[in-house]
């Protein structure tokens, strides 16, 4: 019997320390749920009130622009009746003068004064329309004297070119004074051979020449396009950024 005891009794104990070790298991666990489920929970709460005040201020940002438009679109429409208002008073106010003259003028001199008024009107208009076509026409002007100077840069910086590489080129022309004052080792040439050689030479000259003038004559043609092309598309540009 006491065998059975003690064995009971140690049983039990084993138990006692098994339940302790997990109740402590469970409490800690708890423990540290608790703490991360308060950590995400605080952190959300800040990622929505950051969000809620971005929202908050762009909604402002917002409403301040749509207030700003409404106002200044009603200090124009203000300006633009006020505008009217003051057009139609002066408009009004000439007429009035122009009746009150017309009124004490005698009527034999009404024909004449309303011939002079149409001359006056006419005028005005014309030197509008003169001064409108001319302006156009100095842009006009403008722009023909900048495609001009654009072109004399050109054909400048071309001739240059073509000036340095001739004068390269001429430092390995033959020299018909050199051959025929070459040394004396050499027999002298006759009078044939020395016209033959200098129509040969001739011959050479005039195709290099030939040749170099065609080339001047493509590459100007070709610059004038590119010149036409690149005033066109800026002029299209231009309509495009007006628009």
């Amino acid at each position: 019997l006491d065998v059975s005891l003690q064995q009971f009794i140690t049983t039990l104990l084993n138990r006692v320390k098994v339940s302790d070790e997990e109740y402590k298991r469970n409490k800690a666990a708890i423990i540290i749920q608790a703490g991360w489920k308060g950590y995400s929970s605080r952190m959300k709460l800040l990622k929505a009130k950051k969000g809620i005040q971005k929202f908050q201020k762009l909604y402002r940002q917002r409403k301040t622009k749509q207030q700003q438009k409404e106002s200044t679109n009603l200090t124009n429409r203000s300006n633009k009746l006020a505008q009217e208002i003051t057009k139609m008073q002066s408009l009004r106010q000439y007429h009035e003068q122009q009746r009150s003259i017309l009124e004490q003028m005698p009527a034999s001199s009404v024909n004449k004064y309303l011939t002079q008024q149409e001359n006056i009107a006419a005028m005005k208009i014309q030197s509008w329309w003169r001064g409108k076509m001319d302006r156009r026409m100095i842009n006009t002007m403008k722009v023909n004297k900048k495609k001009e100077e654009s072109a004399t840069l050109i054909q400048r910086a071309y001739r240059k070119h073509l000036r340095n590489k001739t004068s390269a080129t001429n430092e390995y022309v033959i020299n018909t004074d050199v051959l025929f004052t070459m040394s004396p080792c050499l027999p002298p040439l006759t009078i044939r051979e020395r016209e033959q050689l200098e129509s040969e030479v001739a011959s050479i000259k005039c195709q290099s020449l030939c040749e170099s003038e065609e080339q001047d004559s493509e590459r100007n043609k070709k610059t004038n396009d590119l010149l036409e092309w690149f005033y066109s598309s800026r002029k299209e540009q231009r309509e495009a950024d007006r628009k």
